[in-house]
């Protein structure tokens, strides 16, 4: 392994290269390692494509979209508070990303913590006037299967509750 000098390692402190930099990996290799990682994910091999993006993000920390597949990944992991992690870490760089918003908003719902859960869902909602976008379509869903959930509970007591939960659990099954 090559040596790395002191300038170098300032660089990569300051954020004035990444350390993708270090490697010779042209635009059309990341592109194409990005592309292989979507397609593990999308063929449900969910750890070959989490190992892929975790090693994408140690070379390139700033891209919110591996933070985000990575959140996706865990998601579908069953990995929950690692999901809403790399979520937020991706929203920390891209606020305005209806994916993130959704899909963290949908794990925030399903771990009891509604006003965050609302907050993003909103935001999601908010930022697709045209009802076009399919994540902030599904954040529409939720948000209108939490309400008749709620109400449903509120007026008929605990035991509808119970499959008022069902029904939420259902639907972000379904999602």
């Amino acid at each position: 392994m090559a040596k790395i000098d002191k300038e170098t390692i300032n660089k990569l402190k300051s954020g004035a290269i990444k350390p993708s930099d270090l490697f010779n990996v042209t635009a059309q290799q990341y592109g194409a390692i990005l592309m292989a990682g979507h397609t593990l994910f999308t063929e449900g091999r969910y750890d070959e494509a989490r190992q892929l993006f975790e090693g994408l993000a140690t070379l390139d920390s700033k891209n919110p979209y591996i933070h985000g597949m990575l959140g996706a990944i865990y998601q579908k992991m069953g990995q929950d508070e690692a999901a809403i992690a790399r979520y937020s870490k991706a929203l920390s760089m891209y606020p305005n990303d209806i994916n993130s918003l959704t899909n963290r908003g949908e794990l925030l719902l399903k771990t009891g913590k509604m006003q965050e859960a609302a907050s993003d869902l909103k935001k999601a909602i908010d930022l697709d006037s045209g009802k076009r976008h399919p994540a902030a379509n599904r954040a529409r869903l939720l948000v209108v299967a939490t309400a008749e959930a709620l109400k449903l509970a509120q007026e008929k007591g605990v035991d509808a509750v119970l499959d008022a939960k069902k029904r939420i659990d259902a639907q972000l099954g379904a999602a």
